[in-house]
């Protein structure tokens, strides 16, 4: 969450950016509205932010880690 340009082939990258990516991999993402994550439930093993929470306010936060765990496996 919040990767900047970062790109990887391993790695999804959900930014807010105002040029869209063409990289499969980077996805345009609005964190102020409430939007799904475009991913099924429990399908990733992990999501990574860092230095990006900071620069949200807190509804948004508490949004995103919401969407974080429904996106995370069980395990």
């Amino acid at each position: 969450l919040g990767g900047g340009k970062f790109s990887h082939p391993q790695w999804l990258n959900f930014d807010v950016r105002d040029t869209v990516s063409v990289d499969k991999n980077q996805f345009l993402f609005d964190f102020s509205k409430k939007k799904k994550f475009p991913l099924k439930d429990g399908s990733l093993e992990f999501v990574y932010s860092s230095h990006c929470f900071e620069h949200l306010d807190d509804t948004i936060i508490d949004y995103l880690f919401d969407e974080s765990k429904r996106v995370l496996k069980d395990d």
